[in-house]
């Protein structure tokens, strides 16, 4: 008799050994390729507009043609930042009120895409750029953009976790079909 099932230990065995690894060559090997395909995907993430930057973006939220305007330049304001190809970066042009702080500030959707060419930074070496710049806009690009210098140095660059490593894992990783003994 078969069964379909997945097994959390085989997952939680899975994470383990490549978040603590091992000092043998091939466990190395094996942890510099997961580390590369992680490396090798998008990630999705957000900025948040100072309070000036949220005053501009709300007397233009309802004309769609100066919010894709303002998005577009602040993809490539951010893309000749870091520096890389201008379609690392993207938008989707969405945006939320951040209650958490007050007068409330808008949040950016703006997303990192991998490298298609092998030439330039990994994603998350863009997003460790990004955040820096942002953090340090005084002294950097950020400050002089149109309108990367609405963005507050205080939130920098925010990666959107939708779940933690493991519940991915359960959900994506599938094991297959395995015989039940009677």
């Amino acid at each position: 008799m078969k069964s379909k099932y997945v097994t959390y230990i085989n997952i939680i065995f899975f994470f383990n050994y490549f978040q603590i690894g091992t000092k043998d060559s091939d466990s190395n090997s094996l942890k510099e390729v997961f580390q590369k395909k992680v490396n090798s995907s998008r990630i999705d993430g957000k900025v948040r507009l100072t309070s000036d930057g949220t005053d501009f973006f709300r007397g233009i939220k309802d004309n769609k043609d100066k919010v894709k305007e303002f998005f577009d330049k602040l993809e490539l304001e951010l893309a000749n930042a870091v520096p890389i190809s201008p379609e690392r970066i993207t938008t989707k042009q969405r945006f939320q009120i951040d209650t958490s702080v007050n007068p409330n500030r808008i949040i950016l959707s703006v997303n990192i895409e991998k490298d298609v060419t092998g030439l330039e930074r990994t994603v998350n070496e863009v997003v460790d750029d990004l955040d820096a710049l942002i953090r340090n806009k005084s002294v950097t690009a950020i400050l002089f953009g149109e309108y990367s210098n609405y963005l507050d140095e205080t939130y920098g660059y925010q990666r959107i976790r939708k779940n933690s490593f493991l519940k991915n894992c359960q959900m994506r990783i599938y094991l297959g079909e395995r015989s039940q003994i009677n």
